[in-house]
């Protein structure tokens, strides 16, 4: 179940600051306030993850999309590519996330996880970069790990993985660095081969799944609801 929320820099969002969610969301507000805004984004996500192209950081929509938000210049706050969009949001999966790192031998059990990213676009193509993508994995209020993505500072173009509480123990053979991340939350491939990670762990992502359901009124005189249910992310 999705527990918080918070989205930066997107359309006429600075910060929507932390937004707590629950089975059923109401967001009430004038209109242009952006109420609709933190639906196209949930929906931009799904769209993202549910898209043939895995290298598609965003997929803002095609012709027959929920959502289509156009480009990079269209979402991102006051249309200045100076501004990364960035976001993050926390869940409790329907089962305990367990799983053992066979370096350490140690077993690692989470009942909540936050992911959080940056993305950034760039002036002179239409492709965008992460900046940044973290999972941290908590029981109760305790981080019991931290492993993420981002751009290499020793080679340009290139990444690498970070990680906390968390031993990275590279297997034997060439220095080499990983493919970029995959959509906007997922490690590639060889990243489990060259660390040797548990496979249950880099498969870690969200799924918008019912009941959860978020309704936003058009209007204070009620006169319609923009309205999702998020499935299967």
């Amino acid at each position: 179940m999705l527990k918080q929320l918070r989205i930066q820099n997107f359309k006429g969002w600075k910060d929507t600051g932390h937004i707590r969610m629950a089975p059923i969301s109401l967001f009430l507000g004038a209109n242009s306030s952006g109420k609709s805004s933190i639906g196209q984004f949930l929906m931009m996500l799904k769209q993202t993850a549910e898209s043939q192209d895995r290298k598609a950081i965003f997929y803002p929509g095609g012709k027959n999309s929920v959502v289509q938000l156009g480009s990079f210049r269209e979402m991102v706050y006051q249309r200045n590519f100076e501004n990364e969009i960035a976001f993050e949001y926390e869940w409790e999966p329907f089962q305990k996330l367990k799983f053992r790192d066979t370096v350490s031998q140690t077993n690692f059990v989470a009942n909540t996880v936050r992911f959080t990213a940056k993305v950034k676009g760039n002036k002179e193509s239409d492709l965008l970069i992460i900046e940044e993508l973290k999972y941290y994995l908590k029981e109760g209020d305790e981080s019991i790990l931290e492993i993420g993505m981002s751009p290499s500072l020793k080679k340009s173009g290139q990444y690498e993985v970070t990680a906390q509480k968390y031993a990275l123990v590279r297997n034997p053979g060439r220095v080499w660095y990983p493919s970029p991340p995959v959509r906007f939350y997922g490690f590639p491939d060889e990243v489990v081969n060259y660390y040797g990670i548990s496979r249950k762990l880099m498969e870690t992502k969200f799924h918008f799944t019912a009941p959860s359901k978020v309704a936003f009124p058009a209007s204070h005189n009620k006169r319609g609801f923009l309205s999702g249910n998020f499935r299967n992310f």
